[in-house]
Order: C-alpha cells, then sequence, then structure tokens
C-alpha cells in the first residue's frame, strides 16, 4: 500500500463533506478467560465530538498530512526501519479480528458500569465515520490509563475540585490519549506500533510458521548440509524476520549446487565467508552470521558494480568485506 492509496481510502474524514462520528467499544479480558468480548460503550455526545476531533487530528497527523509516512509491507518487516506497516500476510494473527468484527457486524452489547469491571479493559476501538465511509483503530490499553479512586489497600487518595472545595475521587476515571497501535480499512490494516503486535498478539509466531516454510524450501535445494542449523535459530526474532524476507522468485532458486559453489569459490571476497562439507557437495553453516550470509546469497544480494568492479552487499549498500571472524 502507498500513501497515495492509503489516503485515497480515509479521505472522506478530511473532505469536509462527508458526515461522520464516532462509535466507541471495549474489548475485555478477564483473568483466566482465552477469548476477548468486544462491548459497545455509551458515550456523552460532547465526550463523543471531543474524542473523534482527537483521533482525526491524530490519524491527520500520523498518516493523512504526514509526508514522510514510509508505508512498508510487513512481510519485509525490519527491525531497523521506522515505518508503518501495511499487513500483507496471509497468516493472521489472533485479537485483530476485532477490527474486522466492528467494522461489518458491530456487537450490540453494551459495557455495563455497574457489572462490569474497567479493570478487565484490554483495548478500546474506535470506528470513525459512518455507515457507508469508515475505519476502525485499536488502542492497547494500559493500566496506567485507569486513574483509580481510593480503595483499602491504596496509599494515594485523589481529589477533585468543585465550586468551594476539594472532594475525594467516587469513581475510577479512563484516560484516553490520541495514539494508537493499528487502524483498519475495509480489509486493509496498518501496523503503527509493531512491538505492540509482537508483544500481545503473537506476531513472533506468525513469522516463525512462515520461517519455517522458507526453511523447507530451502531444504528442497539440497544447497545446505544440514537445515537443522538453520531451524535453531528461529526464537530469534531478527533472524527469522530475515528468514521470512527470503524472496521466493529469487533467480538463484533456479540454479544447480555446482553452479552457486563455483560462483562462492570463484568470488574474491565470498570464498572466505563460505564452509562446505568435507566433499564439497554442500554448503554448511554453523552461526547466526553464516544463515545471515546463506540468505543473501540466495536473494542475489551479492553484486559487483559494472562502473567501479566493488562487490557489493545489496541489501545493506555497503561494500563487501572480505573476511568475517564469525563464520
Amino acid at each position: 500500500m502507498t500513501h497515495e492509496e492509503l489516503n485515497s481510502k480515509i479521505a472522506f474524514l478530511f473532505d469536509g463533506e462527508t458526515v461522520a462520528s464516532l462509535t466507541m467499544y471495549f474489548v475485555l479480558k478477564k483473568e483466566g478467560e482465552v477469548a476477548n468480548t468486544v462491548k459497545k460503550v455509551g458515550i456523552a455526545d460532547e465526550a463523543r465530538d471531543s474524542l473523534f476531533e482527537q483521533f482525526k487530528t491524530s490519524i491527520d497527523e500520523k498518516l493523512h498530512s504526514n509526508q514522510d509516512v514510509f508505508i512498508a509491507d510487513i512481510s519485509k518487516v525490519d527491525e531497523k526501519t521506522n515505518a508503518v506497516y501495511y499487513y500483507d500476510l496471509d497468516e493472521k494473527v489472533t485479537g485483530l479480528g476485532v477490527l474486522s468484527e466492528v467494522l461489518t457486524n458491530p456487537p450490540t452489547e453494551e459495557f455495563d458500569f455497574g457489572r462490569d469491571k474497567l479493570k478487565d479493559i484490554f483495548a478500546i476501538v474506535f470506528v470513525l465515520g459512518n455507515e457507508t465511509k469508515k475505519l476502525a483503530i485499536y488502542k492497547k490499553q494500559s493500566p496506567i490509563n485507569i486513574l483509580r479512586r481510593r480503595t483499602v489497600l491504596s496509599r494515594v487518595t485523589r481529589l477533585v475540585p468543585t465550586d468551594s472545595h476539594l472532594e475525594e475521587l467516587q469513581k475510577d476515571v479512563v484516560e484516553i490519549s490520541s495514539g494508537f497501535d493499528f487502524l483498519q480499512t475495509g480489509d486493509d490494516v496498518l501496523v503503527l506500533n509493531l512491538a505492540t503486535l509482537e508483544k500481545y498478539f503473537g506476531f513472533h509466531e506468525v513469522i516463525k510458521g512462515i520461517a519455517t516454510e522458507t526453511i523447507r524450501l530451502i531444504g528442497d535445494l539440497n544447497f545446505v548440509a544440514d537445515t537443522g542449523s538453520i531451524d535453531k535459530f528461529l526464537s530469534d526474532p531478527s533472524m527469522s524476520r530475515r528468514i521470512m524476507r527470503m524472496r521466493r522468485d529469487s533467480p538463484v532458486l533456479d540454479l544447480d549446487f555446482v553452479t552457486v559453489r563455483t560462483f562462492i569459490k570463484g568470488h574474491d571476497k565470498l570464498k572466505g565467508l563460505f564452509k562446505f562439507n568435507e566433499d564439497e557437495s554442500r554448503i554448511v553453516l554453523k552461526s547466526k552470521a553464516s544463515v545471515t550470509r546463506f540468505i543473501k546469497l540466495l536473494d542475489d544480494d551479492y553484486l559487483t558494480s559494472q562502473l567501479t568492479k566493488i562487490d557489493y552487499d545489496a541489501e545493506r549498500k555497503e561494500i563487501l568485506a572480505a573476511t568475517d571472524e564469525d563464520n
């Protein structure tokens, strides 16, 4: 997804003609329960208008009017990249289905402020728009966003002013800032907070699953002596991401091993970076560095400038070093 494509989908919020409002939902996760419950939240008109303008401004600043925003496919996620990620994977994470739910089949059960508990709020979802044009944003709730009234064990007394004096806070207060973690418009999901996706939604397991399939593909090539030497690094997020990003359409995958071996052994830099088994029929991988180099090889990332004849690591845009202590 490009910035222009995104703006065409959310333009209704800023065209000055579309009548839009805001609906609010709590995602509840009670202790001991696996599934989340989504409930609609009753909200006063003044508060609704305030929240609508707050998040409209936030969407505008973060996405719509931000000419510097970089939208990258999450399948190419790189921990060095500061970006908004477009979720382009077929494998979905659990928990984010609530965004589609509130957009297509919104729950009607309302949060009961007398029976339900604010402490069970896992996240807050807002739908901005109308029946025909709308988007949803997801905001992971933090315990610090609940300002609690004094309890028996509390050592803090919270006071609120009246016209003439201070009174003790009698009810918990929900604080809602303008930040949000995910946005969905139509079927398209944008991830603004990758750390939240990884920590609370099992995204690393999705990456590992895709990386495991990639390792099976590598095994079918018969280039590596033991693919188990790659498997052992799947628990490392940076490594599983790198394996996941391997190009499935790389022309190197159509080559035979002898051609690949001849290229390595005839390359001034690479011949000192790759190790082979005793009969040189397979490549031996022992370290993270060696696995990374092998993935780069399969991605055809080792290039030579026709102008300067300098060897480059195309992915990192760096001059290729002749030696590497970590083999």
